[in-house]
């Protein structure tokens, strides 16, 4: 079994998002990787919930929450980049892509990601982004994720008076 640490795709934070005014605990954050789980079961990876992590400022990033990933391996979602390579192209190129104001870490070359999770690399990064654009691909949106939340009682509103 290989375990591999990344954020939960989906969740887009708090901070100017639907899910605004909820509080983000544990609680919320494991509800949120079950609803993920349910929906990349069939790649066979599973992942676990580690923490939820909030910048001091929100100039630069907002929230998100970091899991584990266990899997035997990656067959079934190097078929399906294989599959939708032309969107997975797109997907890259609109992400990581430097430009003003944005100095990418990452390449955003189809073939160099694809090879990452053919032949081995750091996965650290691209294992979460590749599961948001499966995620995408598949409509699993923030709105069926705060849905769920709702729906399973895990959202929680901050008082207004306090």
């Amino acid at each position: 079994m290989r375990t591999v640490e990344s954020f939960l795709p989906v969740f887009c934070g708090t901070y100017g998002t639907i899910f605004e005014d909820m509080i983000l605990d544990d609680n919320s954050g494991e509800q949120c990787v079950s609803f993920i789980n349910k929906n990349i079961k069939d790649l066979g990876i599973q992942a676990t919930f580690q923490s939820i992590v909030s910048p001091q400022f929100y100039n630069f990033s907002n929230d998100s929450i970091n899991v584990e990933y266990q899997f035997e391996n990656l067959d079934n979602l190097n078929a399906y980049l294989i599959d939708n390579r032309e969107e997975l192209s797109d997907f890259l190129k609109a992400r990581y892509t430097s430009c003003d104001g944005f100095i990418s870490h990452h390449s955003s070359d189809v073939d160099e990601w694809i090879a990452v999770f053919m032949f081995g690399g750091d996965l650290t990064h691209k294992l979460g982004a590749v599961l948001e654009f499966y995620c995408e691909m598949e409509e699993v949106t923030d709105q069926d994720m705060y849905e769920d939340l709702c729906g399973n009682g895990c959202i929680y509103y901050e008082d207004e008076e306090e």
